[in-house]
């Protein structure tokens, strides 16, 4: 059984990130992006009899997926079981979380490596704010988003200016082995309720 619930997950390389695809015996019904296939453990974690998946790699941002025992997964909030990322911070995974597709506002959460800053429906002419931490790297935008960029050996400054829906990428290169602080300031046109940090 373990061997089966684990055959219908594969790793696709899609550019600069790794997501998790399910094949057709397994609807995707868990949004688990951005990680390599060892970074899944297996075990039946609310002793139900069904299998249970769960991420184990060094990201923020781990997952529980609860299995039905008929090929489909929930998943679940570690908080929602007692755990946490950090007991200081309770529902700290909650900063690492993908937001919805459909919400307004500035969203700022990561993805692997990379700062993924995403502007949606913030009903603005325009928004200037920078980012900065000491760390080069590859800067990637789409949409109503423009950006100049000073950056050295061993910094990275983004002065971005947002003009309607849009993303913008940046990955450090090469990908830290520990984690740095990140600046972002808000410069002029953007209120911090308009900004979401995670979910």
């Amino acid at each position: 059984m373990a061997v089966a619930a684990v055959a219908g997950i594969s790793s696709h390389w899609m550019g600069s990130e790794e997501h998790l695809a399910l094949h057709d015996q397994f609807k995707p019904v868990f949004r688990v992006a951005s990680y390599y296939l060892d970074d899944l453990g297996v075990a039946d974690i609310d002793d139900d009899g069904a299998l249970d998946l769960y991420t184990t790699n060094h990201s923020a941002a781990q997952h529980i997926l609860l299995g039905r025992g008929d090929g489909h997964f929930e998943p679940v909030a570690l908080h929602e079981l007692g755990l946490q990322h950090t007991p200081g911070v309770p529902g700290a995974e909650t900063i690492a979380a993908i937001p919805s597709a459909g919400t307004a506002g500035l969203h700022i959460y990561p993805v692997r490596e990379s700062l993924v800053l995403r502007a949606k429906g913030l009903g603005i002419d325009r928004a200037r704010l920078r980012v900065a931490f000491p760390w080069p790297a590859r800067i990637t935008q789409t949409g109503a988003i423009d950006t100049a960029r000073s950056a050295s050996d061993w910094a990275t400054s983004v002065d971005v200016s947002i003009t309607g829906d849009g993303e913008l990428w940046i990955e450090p290169e090469p990908g830290p082995a520990t984690g740095f602080p990140i600046r972002i300031e808000l410069l002029d046109g953007l209120d911090r309720e308009h900004v979401r940090v995670g979910a």
